[in-house]
């Protein structure tokens, strides 16, 4: 997973790792995105790598406000 913000801001992602076993379908898992630097901003999801065409999520572009420590987002596997 990747998040790009259109400046530099210090994000991080929770938990840092998540071990799924490949199975055929659908499967659906979660990441929190932490504004670390308790700003606002706006960030986009986006996915990249070999496996990014079988990943998806309903939440393209977050918005963070000053008061927001963390978002939940979450991201659907869809595996052959």
């Amino acid at each position: 997973m990747l998040v790009v913000a259109s400046s530099a801001y210090a994000l991080g992602i929770s938990p840092g790792q998540r071990l799924l076993h490949h199975s055929p379908g659908i499967r659906e898992t979660n990441f929190n995105i932490v504004n670390t630097d308790h700003e606002d901003l706006t960030v986009k999801i986006s996915f990249q790598g070999s496996l990014a065409i079988y990943m998806n999520t309903t939440e393209e572009t977050i918005t963070f406000t000053r008061d927001d420590e963390q978002i939940n987002i979450p991201i659907i596997i869809d595996l052959p």
